[in-house]
């Protein structure tokens, strides 16, 4: 028992032996310390903080080019006093050694120098503005703001004003006032400066100034400056009212002999208090025009005391809805009267309006048309301002308008009378087409639809064509007129290449005895792109005819002669060629080759007797536009017609050539003056004019023996 005591004893000896060198002396890990270049101010490390009670002293290894450290107090109370050596930047590490005489402990304590870095900035500041003969002194702000690492000594002085049009016209800086001109600023403070400016001469140049307050600022080893730009803006003070340039009474569902309001808004956007402003109404009395701030208190005029600069007014305007007036049409009632002392004249909005729905309406819009394929095509609209594209030039347009009678089933009110109007403006050579249908009548809630008819211009020019639609009529119950207005744009197109036969007439539609005609076609190009290389067949294989030109060039400008081009066609019947109808066709072609029109017509040839001799002298005298039975007929749009003998070719002719601008004739060199009917005539008067010369000669050789 006495042997395990005294192991008992022996252990609990050597436990606390144990215990007593393990608390003898501890040094827990010291944080990683910052500090600023170039900055002397001592940082301090409590190293009690982290070194056991019994620490009787401390060590201390720092590298001087780095870090200028010491060791302040005694004992376990000694603490760490450290800063930058002189321009030293980065990352140090300094030694510290805790000891208690028996044992010691050891720290690297690192130290981070950054750089030094003095910064500020500055807001920005509104701009000034001086009103000579009112202003007495302004004022702005800005604040300045340490963004940097080290605290500031901040000093601010403003420059003088100076003209950005005119270096020499300045503004002295003594007008100028800051509420500070110099302060400290710490680390991340901001500091908000006021400038007031006062005294400036009401003589001074009405311009734009600049200026500067420049901020300088430093710290132990910083000395910068910076500025802030100040704008100032000397001028005159203006009076001045804003208001809208156009009223519209009431709303776009507002009805004839309806009580209708709106709200009309004034505002000061001058420099000076506009007083006594007063506002009323040139309006005829049935519209019983009045005013109200609180749509409870009307009268015929709204008044305010004064109305100051920035400052809104808005009040309501409420009258009646005369019911003489259309229903669906704009129509202005007068003018809106401003008055104020204040104001150089009076203000007024002249556009003051009431635009009353109208229970006529267009349900829909259906325009059918070729398109530059050659293919029919139809098209709806609902909305106004929509478009058509693509429409050919020189072909029909029908456009289908339906109306309808908004009026309900328990209204019961017809509209009667309805006038349909269709307007395409310029479209023909810049003059309208247009086309009407009237007395249309349409029951409440009914719909009628009514059709007008055009054929596009053949010369009209690839553009946008704008198309009005315009229906008015007056309803059975009130005969208050109601009108709708609908528009859309029709997009005119042209083939690049398009060619036309205009005109085909024979010179003598019958030929009997005689045996030679002429055959006179006009031709036209109404394409986008000039011709170069058209050409002309006309043939006949019974009565032997191959007649061709070619390279015949027309330009695409087709309101112009140089657009169009004649040619007669000379026609010689062989003495064997038996009576009978014979037709004639004329081809046109594009680049020589390009069949583009095609038309007949027929020669009726008849048996050679003296009764049909002097028919056909008879026939000779009548011109080609004169209709006989079996004979060619030119109508107004140069189509040729013909008795059961003109066909139609693959087009359909345009216009005519415009009055004053005939086309162009092209001589046929293949023309025969024998075959012509101008032979005789020019033989008979060569025959005269030779036997009176010859008697005039004759006369004057017997003359002298007298």
């Amino acid at each position: 028992m006495k042997r395990l005591l005294k192991t008992i004893i022996l252990g609990i000896f050597l436990a606390l032996a144990l215990v007593t060198t393990v608390n003898a002396l501890t040094f827990s890990a010291i944080p990683s310390q910052t500090h600023i270049q170039n900055t002397t101010e001592d940082k301090l490390i409590v190293l009690s903080n982290f070194a056991t009670n019994d620490t009787t002293g401390y060590t201390l290894d720092c590298n001087a080019t780095e870090i200028v450290g010491s060791l302040v107090g005694s004992g376990h109370l000694t603490n760490f006093s450290f800063h930058p050596a002189v321009s030293f930047v980065g990352t140090s590490v300094c030694n510290i050694t805790a000891s208690n005489g028996t044992d010691s402990a050891s720290q690297l304590v690192s130290i981070a120098v950054a750089a030094h870095n003095a910064d500020v900035s500055l807001s920005t500041a509104s701009n000034l503005l001086w009103l000579k003969n009112l202003s007495s002194s302004i004022s702005n702000s800005f604040i300045v703001t340490n963004n940097g690492n080290v605290a500031l000594s901040v000093n601010l002085q403003v420059e003088n004003f100076v003209d950005a049009a005119n270096v020499s016209n300045t503004i002295s800086n003594s007008v100028a006032a800051l509420n500070t001109t110099s302060f400290a600023l710490g680390i991340g403070e901001s500091k908000a400066v006021s400038l007031t400016l006062s005294g400036i001469l009401n003589l001074q140049k009405t311009a734009n100034y600049t200026s500067k307050v420049n901020v300088t600022y430093n710290s132990s080893s910083a000395n910068k400056t910076e500025s802030l730009n100040l704008a100032l803006n000397v001028r005159d003070a203006v009076t001045q009212l804003t208001l809208p340039t156009s009223l519209r009474l009431g709303t776009d569902i507002q009805s004839l002999g309806s009580n209708a309001t709106t709200n009309l808004t004034l505002q000061n956007t001058g420099d000076t208090v506009l007083s006594n402003v007063v506002v009323s109404s040139t309006a005829d009395v049935k519209y019983k025009i009045l005013f109200s701030t609180n749509n409870v208190n009307f009268t015929s005029t709204q008044a305010f005391d004064a109305i100051n600069p920035g400052e809104i007014k808005s009040f309501i305007v409420k009258g009646v809805i005369s019911t003489d007036l259309t229903a669906g049409v704009k129509t202005d009632i007068g003018d809106l009267i401003i008055t104020s002392p204040n104001l150089t004249g009076n203000v007024s909005i002249t556009d003051f309006y009431v635009q009353t729905v109208s229970k006529l309406s267009v349900e829909e819009v259906e325009v059918t048309f070729t398109d530059i394929q050659n293919r029919e095509k139809t098209e709806s609209m609902e909305l106004t301002g929509d478009r058509i594209n693509d429409v050919q030039a020189g072909k029909p347009l029908r456009i289908k308008v339906k109306l309808k009678n908004d009026f309900t089933d328990a209204e019961d009110i017809e509209i009667q009378d309805i006038d349909v109007t269709v307007t395409i403006e310029n479209i023909d050579d810049e003059d309208d087409l247009d086309e009407e249908v009237t007395d249309i009548d349409v029951n409440a809630e009914n719909t009628e639809s009514v059709d007008l008819n055009f054929v596009v211009p053949v010369d009209a020019e690839k553009d946008n064509y704008d198309v009005t639609i315009e229906a008015e009529g007056r309803d059975e119950s009130t005969k208050a007129r109601h009108k709708v207005v609908f528009k859309f744009t029709l997009e005119v197109d042209r083939k690049d290449h398009e060619l036309e036969i205009r005109k085909m007439n024979l010179l003598d539609g019958q030929l009997s005895c005689k045996r030679n005609t002429l055959l006179d076609i006009e031709i036209a190009n109404i394409g986008s792109k000039e011709e170069e290389e058209a050409a002309l067949e006309v043939t006949s294989a019974e009565l032997g005819l191959n007649y061709k030109r070619t390279d015949i060039e027309l330009t695409n400008d087709y309101k112009e002669a140089d657009s169009r081009a004649r040619f007669s066609v000379p026609i010689a019947l062989k003495d064997t060629l038996k009576a009978g109808t014979y037709p004639i066709r004329a081809k046109l072609l594009f680049s020589d080759t390009i069949l583009d029109d095609i038309r007949d017509v027929q020669l009726v040839v008849q048996e050679c007797n003296p009764q049909n001799q002097s028919a056909q002298q008879t026939t000779q005298t009548q011109n080609t536009q004169t209709t006989q039975t079996g004979q060619t007929q030119t109508t107004q749009s140069g189509q040729n017609a013909q008795a059961g003998q003109q066909q139609s070719g693959q087009k359909q002719p345009g216009a005519q050539a415009e009055d004053g601008k005939e086309p162009v004739f092209v001589d046929d060199e293949n023309v025969s003056f024998k075959d012509s009917d101008y032979f005789v005539p020019v033989l008979v008067v060569s025959f005269l004019l030779g036997l009176g010369a010859v008697t005039v000669l004759v006369s004057m050789l017997i003359m002298p023996k007298h």
